[in-house]
């Protein structure tokens, strides 16, 4: 079985925060370690190799690497602005990143990402959040990157406000309430495989929430993302295929949520969306009902149950003839040094307009880092099938595991191992896509100091 290689970046860029400084000096110093100001959160190089099969492989085609594990090196930078007040906040953050290889010129690539995330306070009951992400990227570079939950376990939050921010929705942390909200902005290699090799994929965002007394809020919000596959320009073919050349979705959603007592919340849902693609237009409509309790001091757990209907204003595909109707559940444990969380859902219709029946997606992420430590470890985890529809072989999962230490204040080394597997729908002979490995090693450098 032949193997190829290709390669990933992963950002490994820790952020920690010190006492503000004043006066355009301090805004301006890209070494600043001010909450408000221009900063240079970290440096990152790293090397490793790929080995495996790529997805979207066609035997025949001559437009891909040389068989045989491949080794890769590359670097990213992380730059921000960040503007904190009593009633607001503004973070954006902007990162460059480049990938090579010693043998082949065709994964010599620069990818970005930018993201905008603004909130504000208005009163004592209600506030405002929105937000702008973009990324251009090639679709191994998302091997290594953590999702939600990854993210939020990660945080040195409390138990306390790690369980409001998943049961009710409520954030005591800024961090946390980046890490969570934010993850639709996210894209993750078993959710962008069906676009190809390298993609670009944007999100613009708003959302409003009304909080009455300390057992009752209301929110609502919009958004529209738009995810194409973007051809390399490395190779004559232009890199791989896609399934789905583009995507373009936008939404809105209302939503209650209640506390029955401090242990127990409830909540009620309903959200619309329209999914344009070549395949399809449709409107997908769901309402759904949570419930979620704090089981002791350690444990919380929450389950979902819902229905919708989809409508279709053109398409290719039948329309589906199941029971349309929405399913999940999510677990948190965090104990002295450890954190984990975990969701499964079952959604309507289908994020790329293939006319799916429903999407089934699981996500856990894992982090262990005792208090005074060196160390830390890290997992994550990602799952995705499409039920139905135009794809029918459409099972993809990512598991990625990682160690780090830290070298002194402001360096850490991390290695990380990840696996992928995704369908190789193109492929049209019996050397099918084979499920993909890397490895990495990387240094990090921060003017923040590592705790």
């Amino acid at each position: 079985m032949m193997t190829r290689a290709r390669l990933s970046i992963v950002g490994c860029l820790w952020v920690g925060t010190a006492a503000a400084q004043s006066g355009a000096a301090g805004f301006f110093n890209p070494l600043s370690a001010s909450h408000d100001g221009i900063h240079l959160y970290g440096v990152s190089i790293y090397g490793g190799y790929f080995s495996g099969g790529i997805p979207f492989e066609m035997a025949s085609s001559s437009n891909f690497l040389a068989s045989g594990a491949q080794a890769v090196g590359g670097g990213s930078i992380r730059l921000g602005l960040t503007r904190r007040r009593e009633d607001s906040s503004l973070a954006i953050t902007y990162s460059p990143s480049f990938i090579a290889s010693p043998d082949y010129t065709n994964v010599n690539l620069i990818n970005s990402s930018f993201s905008l995330n603004w909130h504000r306070k208005v009163g004592q009951k209600w506030s405002v959040d929105t937000g702008v992400t973009a990324l251009v990227s090639d679709l191994q570079q998302t091997y290594f990157s953590a999702n939600a939950f990854g993210q939020a376990a990660s945080l040195p939050t409390t138990f306390d406000g790690l369980a409001a921010a998943m049961l009710s929705g409520t954030f005591t942390d800024s961090q946390l309430a980046s890490a969570l909200t934010g993850a639709s902005a996210r894209v993750m290699p078993e959710q962008t495989y069906l676009y190809g090799d390298r993609f670009l994929s944007a999100t613009v965002r708003a959302g409003i929430s009304y909080a009455p007394n300390g057992r009752s809020s209301f929110h609502a919000g919009v958004f529209s993302t738009r995810v194409q596959h973007l051809d390399s320009g490395q190779t004559a073919g232009g890199g791989a295929p896609s399934v789905i050349p583009q995507t373009t979705m936008g939404g809105a959603s209302l939503g209650w949520a209640y506390a029955l007592s401090p242990r127990t919340h409830i909540g009620l849902d309903a959200s619309t969306t329209r999914t344009f693609s070549r395949v399809q237009d449709s409107y997908a409509s769901t309402a759904t009902f949570s419930i979620g309790r704090t089981i002791s001091e350690h444990w919380f757990v929450q389950g979902r149950v819902g229905g919708g209907m989809t409508t279709y204003q053109r398409q290719i595909v039948a329309a589906p003839s199941n029971i349309p109707y929405t399913l999940g559940g999510s677990i948190g444990y965090k104990v002295h040094a450890h954190t984990l969380i975990a969701s499964f859902d079952r959604s309507l219709a289908d994020s790329y307009g293939l006319g799916s029946t429903s999407t089934d997606s699981a996500m856990a992420g894992w982090a262990w880092k005792a208090p005074g430590s060196l160390w830390s470890l890290s997992s994550n985890f990602g799952y995705q099938r499409l039920n139905g529809g135009l794809v029918l072989r459409n099972e993809s999962w990512r598991a990625t595991g990682g160690i780090a230490r830290a070298l002194n204040r402001h360096v850490f080394m991390s290695l990380q191992y990840a696996y992928f597997t995704a369908p190789a729908y193109l492929s049209t002979s019996a050397n099918l896509t084979e499920p993909e490995n890397a490895v990495i090693l990387g240094l990090s450098w921060s003017p923040s100091s590592y705790r």
